[in-house]
């Protein structure tokens, strides 16, 4: 149970929690810095973490308004990378302001996520409903996350606008000088969704079969589609280049920085090293695929098996 603390500085500064502001108004003496002394920075989220709480929040026990949980990532410097999330049971208890965290729960997930991503820490928490602001409780729950990392950043889903459901929230300390700190407010932070190379071709396929059910393309299918892709981006680079050395178009300094940066990036291999690497790629391939439709052929007969005897 996340309970309050007395504050006189809270009072003073019109919260409805202890030290921690619910306008996002900006007061002239904010001073834009964390409970660390850094300057709060941006947020950047991998789309499976917005699935993620979606999934929790459709799943969510009848009645249930609200839902919480912890957000896992890294953070490298003012920019905190969220990459993953799990729901912690909650329960609101209206009329007395309290909120009950199931916090043996959220401390065994926490240790299960760290067995399999050991890179990753908490990084805060978040909240989805339907419409709900920030209010008293999400004070509660934000200042138990205290106690999880430095300063948490909050993630709010509010599914009642559309578009602009997500924002990025962190605990921003008002004081009239440096040294001191009188209160704390919720203030939003920049947000930027930021999928992986993975994770983005899933979303292009997503985009281009909304609204029909559809499968992913097989592996070689996948495969033979970058390769026809890349060929004729190559061949459009190509005719730009000519078209530039001809003197038909204008050279652009911005696109030939871009094309010399693309080349050093290449890394140079020879053509013989680079042919066998691909042959035992292949053999690697071809290898599993028999020993997996050998399980598969196994797995068969001894369900037939079982069913006869």
């Amino acid at each position: 149970m996340a309970q309050p603390a007395s504050s006189a500085a809270a009072t003073a500064a019109t919260t409805t929690a202890p030290g921690i502001r619910l306008d996002a108004e900006p007061s002239p003496f904010t001073v834009l810095v964390d409970r660390t002394g850094r300057y709060v920075g941006s947020v950047r989220v991998e789309p499976s973490v917005v699935l993620g709480v979606l999934e929790i929040f459709l799943r969510r026990n009848a009645g249930s308004e609200r839902v919480v949980g912890t957000l896992l990532g890294q953070q490298s410097g003012r920019v905190v990378e969220v990459t993953s999330c799990y729901a912690v049971p909650s329960v609101e208890r209206e009329g007395v302001g309290e909120v009950a965290l199931a916090k043996d729960y959220n401390r065994q997930m926490r240790a299960l996520m760290a067995r399999s991503n050991p890179g990753e820490v908490v990084v805060g928490w978040f909240a989805a409903s339907n419409g709900l602001p920030l209010d008293t409780k999400s004070c509660l729950v934000h200042e138990f996350y205290t106690t999880e990392c430095a300063n948490p950043v909050h993630l709010k889903f509010d599914l009642s606008q559309g578009a602009h459901a997500v924002a990025a929230f962190r605990s921003v300390s008002l004081s009239l000088s440096p040294a001191v700190a009188w209160a704390a407010e919720f203030r939003q932070v920049p947000l930027e969704l930021a999928p992986s190379p993975a994770a983005r071709i899933a979303l292009d396929s997503m985009i281009k079969l909304a609204g029909r059910t559809a499968q992913l393309p097989a592996t070689k299918e996948g495969v033979q589609h970058s390769v026809a892709r890349l060929l004729a981006l190559l061949e459009q680079v190509g005719a730009y280049v000519d078209d530039v050395v001809d003197g038909r178009v204008a050279p652009n300094p911005a696109v030939g920085k871009m094309l010399s940066d693309l080349l050093e990036s290449v890394p140079t291999i020879q053509p013989d090293v680079f042919s066998g690497a691909l042959s035992n790629t292949l053999n690697d391939l071809v290898m599993v695929s028999y020993l997996a439709n050998l399980t598969r052929a196994q797995l068969v007969l001894a369900e037939k098996l079982g069913s006869v005897i």
